[in-house]
């Protein structure tokens, strides 16, 4: 029973870091798609 919220929160951080790189690399490849470069999260 203790471990159930350590999990939870452990899931919830694991799930968001997950989402960030997928969006990271949508974003880079939508900015390649516009033969532009992604550098430090902008498209140039």
């Amino acid at each position: 029973m203790l471990l159930r919220p350590f999990r939870l929160i452990f899931m919830l951080g694991a799930a968001f870091v997950a989402g960030m790189l997928y969006e990271h690399e949508r974003q880079q490849q939508a900015c390649e798609a516009d033969a532009g470069l992604l550098a430090d999260a902008l498209c140039q």
